[in-house]
């Protein structure tokens, strides 16, 4: 079966934060830890991720590393500014059948989106034939792909139907690199 993980990051846009470097280093860990948190399953909106039951380990020492991040700029910001701010809420929860099949919907279709967007994105790349910054472009890109082939292997494993698509956009990557002289 499969389970969700809700949830709901700190992050720098209060108030007592802004013009202070707690408001970037905020910034910076809330981008970091949400990262993190996707690499365990599939987005299925903005603070909910479809992860497999079976990565329970994983998804405990995501949690852990989440928390350890916040609890030190938090209790920096407490002890600089004399603020306390809310601590970050992640809970894992168990769904029923139709719960998964409506998580599941919504994730095929913000990823499908998702695909449409990079084939447009590394299509016009591969039209435009670029060659400036080739060695930084091609680490983006193989670190896109890297990120792809994460994303089709959990949609096998929750049975998203979007295989081909996905292998498509990573042929597509492939291609680019080679063009780029990868």
């Amino acid at each position: 079966m499969v389970k969700v993980l809700v949830y709901d990051l700190t992050s720098e846009n209060h108030r007592v934060l802004r013009n202070t470097d707690f408001q970037d280093k905020l910034r910076a860990i809330r981008i970091k830890c949400t990262r993190r948190l996707h690499q365990l399953g599939v987005q299925c909106t903005e603070s909910v991720i479809l992860i497999p039951n079976t990565s329970s380990d994983r998804v405990r020492y995501a949690i852990e590393y989440v928390m350890y991040q916040y609890n030190t700029v938090l209790n920096q910001i407490a002890n600089t500014l004399g603020i306390r701010l809310p601590n970050p809420i992640i809970r894992v929860l168990d769904i029923t059948q139709e719960q998964f099949e409506t998580f599941r919907e919504i994730a095929l279709r913000n990823l499908q989106r998702n695909v449409d967007v990079q084939i447009d994105r590394i299509s016009l790349l591969i039209e435009q034939n670029q060659d400036q910054n080739s060695r930084n472009l091609i680490n983006s890109l193989r670190k896109l792909k890297r990120e792809w082939i994460r994303i089709k292997n959990y949609c096998t494993y929750l049975e998203i139907p979007l295989d081909s698509e996905i292998q498509y956009l990573i042929d597509l990557i492939d291609q680019a690199i080679t063009q780029l002289g990868g």
